[in-house]
This record gives structure tokens, C-alpha cells and sequence, in this order.
């Protein structure tokens, strides 16, 4: 399943809790690692994690999406260190 902008829609623990400590975030960034993402990963939780390069910040940004009612919902998003690109993997 592709991720469909319409109008991104945001989880109450998004709201209430990553918003706030991350004000870095911005709809555009979310936006652009959902149209342009490198990697898509259904998580054991049913969550789906898509990685995007924040060109700005020279950074990976990890986007969880949850599905509810076969609406698509942000529930999480951070720059991840961890995130290899698939071009350094061995």
C-alpha cells in the first residue's frame, strides 16, 4: 500500500507527545519522506516505518504510519541514526 496525501492525518500521541519534543518536524518533512521514501517496512505491530533523507538536515527521517479504519494516520516520526542507506549495506 502506497501512502495517499490527501490531508496528513495525526495520531493524539503524535500531537500530545512527538510534536512537541520535536519541533523540528514539519508536515513538508513528513510529506516529502512519504512521496519520496527509500525504504517501507511493515512492522510485527501491524505499524508501517518508511525512512526519507531530510535534505536540510542531511539526516534520515523515520515516519511510523498506523492504519485505522483504512484511514492512514502519523503516529511517530524522528531522525533515526541507526537507518543505513541501502547503498552502504553490504
Amino acid at each position: 500500500m502506497n501512502f495517499i496525501i490527501k490531508k496528513l492525518k495525526y495520531h493524539s500521541y503524535f500531537l500530545n507527545n512527538v510534536f512537541i519534543r520535536r519541533p523540528y518536524l514539519t508536515e513538508e518533512k513528513i510529506e516529502n519522506v512519504l512521496l519520496h521514501y527509500e525504504e517501507r517496512v511493515v512492522q510485527e505491530n501491524g505499524r508501517i516505518a518508511y525512512h526519507g533523507y531530510d535534505v536540510e538536515a542531511k539526516k534520515f527521517l523515520k515516519v511510523i504510519v498506523e492504519i485505522e479504519n483504512k484511514e492512514q494516520i502519523i503516529f511517530n516520526a524522528y531522525y533515526d541514526r541507526s537507518y543505513k542507506p541501502k547503498s552502504a549495506r553490504k
